[in-house]
């Protein structure tokens, strides 16, 4: 299938403004009707403050999908629901004061579920325990998987995106414990972990962009098996 790459400012922005923005609010619109859905008061709204306090994550994150050809909707999707993920694991994170580093590992090994098709889901909450979001996380799970299976360059990709996915994982874990404890703190992936990545340790302003990084990693397994010619670009 041919498509069109825009190359220049002005054309990225406009077909941005028309064609990924409006779906990236349908998507979230979705998930936003579903965590009113949440029957604890307490998780329904970090859910809905999550997405309507975030959404330029997504807005900003989509413009990758221009380069997506004909898997535009689904890298939306995915988009949409991995960060959708990101984001409300985050605000559980912050909003939480135990700052207890299993249960922060516990609750984004919806992430590294999310990039696993076939993996079962989990109890997440399973260290604070109690808590019931109606199926909110596991719906968001469930989605990252079915739309990763839709693209034939995943297998490709898939140790890479996970190897990221735990470089962000340990950074959320070192961010939310107790700023007396992260001196010294061990991250488990350190060891391997790339030397530009590993140089924001201890700068939680540096986390978003990490996140955002797994998208670029991710975006090769949009493309097309060909590149578009010069011809095909505007």
């Amino acid at each position: 299938m041919n498509f069109h790459v825009p190359t220049k400012p002005w054309s990225i922005l406009y077909r941005t403004y028309r064609e990924t923005i409006p779906e990236v609010h349908q998507q979230l619109e979705s998930w936003k009707r579903l965590a009113d859905e949440i029957p604890e008061q307490e998780l329904r709204n970090q859910a809905v403050w999550t997405i309507d306090d975030k959404d330029f994550h997504c807005e900003g994150g989509s413009v990758l999908a221009l380069l997506a050809g004909g898997n535009k909707e689904a890298f939306i999707r995915f988009l949409c629901a991995y960060q959708t993920i990101c984001d409300y694991l985050d605000t559980l994170c912050d909003k939480n004061d135990s700052q207890d580093p299993d249960d922060f590992r516990a609750l984004h090994d919806a992430l590294l579920d999310a990039l696993t098709p076939g993996e079962p889901t989990k109890d997440y909450y399973r260290v604070r325990g109690g808590h019931d979001d109606g199926g909110y996380l596991h719906e968001l799970v469930k989605e990252c998987q079915q739309t990763l299976k839709t693209f034939p360059g995943y297998p490709a990709m898939k140790s890479a995106m996970k190897e990221l996915a735990q470089y962000y994982v340990d950074f959320q874990v070192y961010k939310h414990v107790p700023e007396d404890e992260r001196e010294g703190y061990s991250l488990p992936s350190m060891k391997n972990m790339p030397r530009s990545i590993r140089s924001c340790v201890g700068m939680s302003s540096h986390v978003a962009p990490l996140r955002r990084s797994l998208f670029i990693v991710w975006l090769p397994m949009q493309l097309q098996s060909r590149a578009p010619s010069k011809k095909q670009r505007n």
